[in-house]
């Protein structure tokens, strides 16, 4: 199997469909190169996801009309980061919260 090749390192270059984008989990991949242009923000988002590697990258290959496209996918990637971000640091609050609330109460001195 050519994945579980890949997986080994084995085989330093697997070439694949869309279809390795949505849930096959391909680790240490440091290049992921796209010949089309991602359908949706969500789906350029999996195809970064499949560059895991440090100092990985996913190169596109589109036309000059798309290149904007491919940015604007960029930008919203990048606001999801920071939604989720914002995200995460409310849950450690509240979390930060609920462990102080979850203690026993002081008494009350008459």
């Amino acid at each position: 199997d050519a994945i579980q090749g890949f997986k080994k390192n084995e085989i330093s270059i697997l070439v694949a469909t869309a279809v390795i984008c949505e849930g096959i989990d391909v680790s240490d991949c440091n290049l992921v190169i796209r010949f089309d242009l991602s359908a949706t923000p969500l789906e350029h988002a999996q195809s970064r996801g499949r560059a895991r590697a440090k100092m990985s990258e996913l190169m596109c290959l589109v036309t000059p009309e798309e290149k904007t496209l491919v940015q604007e996918f960029r930008l919203s990637e990048d606001r999801l980061a920071e939604v989720m971000e914002t995200w995460e640091d409310l849950k450690h609050k509240k979390d930060a919260a609920g462990r102080r609330e979850s203690r026993e109460p002081e008494p009350i001195e008459p």
